[in-house]
């Protein structure tokens, strides 16, 4: 072993030696004792290894409500005329559903069509989905007319004669005559003063009914002339026969 003696004075070193193997230095300052400078203190932080908390907000996976209405289509929606006493077959429909798909086998159709009589109808188509949406209904309507099938004095439906509805002699001169043919007023044909004189006749209406009938509608107020009973022509309450109360066809 070798020891070193190092003093802080210059020229005060001592040194001898030991057979060894190994050598120590040693040094000290003012007389002796040696002192070991003391290992500061660690003061990094340590990390963090706590895993943080999952503030992710999780997906929704809810399902929607289902609030779409399912859809009607018509092969057909335009408007339906039939002659009575034929067949009449509601036009087909389709339905279709955002979710359902296609549910045409649950329209349900209100037909009051009834083709032996004439009228208007309204033929109805509804459908709902599986949530309960109901579809906008939609309508077809159905004319049923009618067929007049007598003869010349039969009183049956004549709807489609051009005849039937209200009508009034027309205010102007020449209006009524009479003569010896068809289209001649040789004998007698009112005059434009008569428009006015005769007012009370020309406001009554001649009514030709749907079912063959016919009425005169005088208002209570017509013309009169003296064969009827009245002292001169003029004006006045309607006289039977011709006070609109006889049945005519």
């Amino acid at each position: 072993m070798r020891f070193i003696s190092n003093s802080c004075n210059a020229g005060s070193l001592k040194s001898f030696a030991l057979a060894s193997a190994f050598s120590l230095l040693i040094s000290a300052c003012g007389g002796g004792g040696g002192s070991t400078t003391p290992t500061p203190a660690d003061t990094n932080t340590p990390a963090d290894t706590t895993t943080p908390a999952d503030t992710t907000t999780p997906a929704d996976t809810t399902t929607p409500a289902d609030t779409m209405k399912p859809v009607i289509t018509l092969a057909d929606s335009a408007a339906i005329s039939i002659e009575q006493g034929s067949t009449f077959n509601a036009p087909s429909a389709t339905a279709t559903d955002d979710t359902d798909g296609d549910i045409s086998s649950n329209i349900v159709v209100s037909n009051p069509v009834d083709a032996n009589t004439a009228g208007t109808y309204e033929v109805t188509y509804n459908v709902s989905d599986s949530a309960g949406n109901a579809a906008t209904a939609v309508t077809v309507s159905v004319t049923v007319n009618a067929v007049d099938t007598g003869d010349a004095g039969d009183t049956g439906n004549t709807s489609d004669s051009p005849l039937v509805g209200d009508w009034k002699i027309a205010p102007e001169a020449a209006a009524l005559g009479v003569g010896p043919g068809l289209g001649d007023t040789s004998w007698w044909a009112n005059g434009a003063s008569d428009v006015t004189t005769r007012d009370c006749f020309f406001d009554d209406i001649f009514r030709f009914n749907a079912d063959g009938s016919f009425e005169n509608v005088m208002d209570g107020e017509t013309w009169l002339e003296s064969w009827q009973g009245a002292g001169t022509d003029t004006c006045g309450a309607p006289v039977a026969p011709h006070d609109g109360s006889a049945a005519a066809t």
